[in-house]
């Protein structure tokens, strides 16, 4: 990519890797200060942040779609883990995931995303008011390829849009595009989309080069069977492409998001409520030897230095 003339913005990018970098190390710096939550969010929000850099500055696809996988991977036991109170500020956040686990192209990860029932005990085919529930599960119903349902859902989340959230109306287009087969209307709601990303995100340097968002909905038209590869230069075909890696790693950073458990296990015990304890968790990865500050800072040291 030619990146002459954003050479400042690339500096800014870089400078938000450091900080979450920064972030994550205040957070494990020490056992005693040990913060489960903030090291879900942050060690998901800096993977998403290294993949884009990788791909922007590197070009390298292979990396970019490993360490959107970690991010996902992260955000996803995120979900299952910290209910209760923070079952809106997660639900929010699938929404990214579920763009960026698209994009990852790892199969197993995204039937994981969609099968999964990420609302907390409620009735998932229940149609709500709450536009984020709404649009988590129509993502999940279009990649299912569930049309009925999602076609109940989106009329209720028009409605909504309509009345309380015009901006996003370019959103509900793409999606009632991909549930329609309509690639005329696809086109039309991806540039809207695009326009919508680039007015609202424009403190983020790397809409200058790519737009997550877009590129996730033309992902999941993709995946749902409607064979359309927008052509916006904001747009790289190259990561529109259904190729998936040959192998996934888990990284050393979701290995501790897990702490020992299997994603079955993590999920069996959303479904039935298990309260997440600090202490006996962070015992736990004591015990199983996955909390080695220095080590992991390492790790993450060695991961940056790679990538840069």
């Amino acid at each position: 990519m030619k990146m002459d003339i954003y050479s400042e913005d690339i500096m800014k990018f870089n400078d938000k890797i450091d900080f979450q970098f920064d972030v994550l190390k205040s957070e494990i710096n020490g056992i005693k200060n040990f913060k489960w939550e903030s090291y879900f969010s942050g060690i998901s929000i800096t993977f998403e942040t290294i993949a884009y850099y990788t791909f922007i500055i590197k070009d390298d696809l292979c990396i970019y779609k490993q360490n959107l996988f970690t991010s996902c991977l992260c955000d996803l036991i995120s979900i299952v883990r910290f209910q209760g109170p923070h079952y809106k500020k997660t639900l929010m956040n699938s929404i990214s995931s579920l763009w960026n686990v698209f994009l990852s192209d790892d199969r197993e990860l995204i039937d994981r995303y969609c099968n999964y029932d990420l609302f907390y005990g409620e009735n998932s085919d229940r149609i709500s008011t709450d536009y984020f529930y709404n649009l988590v599960r129509i993502y999940q119903l279009l990649y299912l390829r569930d049309w009925d349902k999602a076609q109940e859902r989106l009329i209720s989340l028009r409605e909504y849009v309509e009345k309380k959230a015009r901006s996003l109306k370019c959103e509900i287009d793409c999606l009632e595009a991909i549930l329609n087969g309509d690639i005329k209307n696809l086109k039309k709601g991806l540039d809207a989309l695009i326009k919508h990303q680039l007015k609202h995100l424009k403190s983020e340097s790397y809409t200058h080069f790519i737009v997550p968002r877009a590129l996730g909905m033309n992902k999941l038209a993709l995946y749902a069977g409607l064979e359309y590869y927008h052509d916006s230069p904001l747009m790289p075909k190259e990561l529109l492409e259904i190729k998936p890696l040959a192998e996934y790693e888990i990284h050393e950073a979701a290995r501790i998001v897990m702490n020992g458990y299997t994603m079955d296990e993590l999920y069996e015990r959303f479904l039935n409520k298990v309260p997440f304890d600090q202490e006996s968790e962070t015992k736990r990865a004591i015990e199983l030897g996955l909390i080695k500050p220095p080590g992991m800072m390492q790790t993450l040291k060695n991961l940056f230095s790679g990538n840069k």
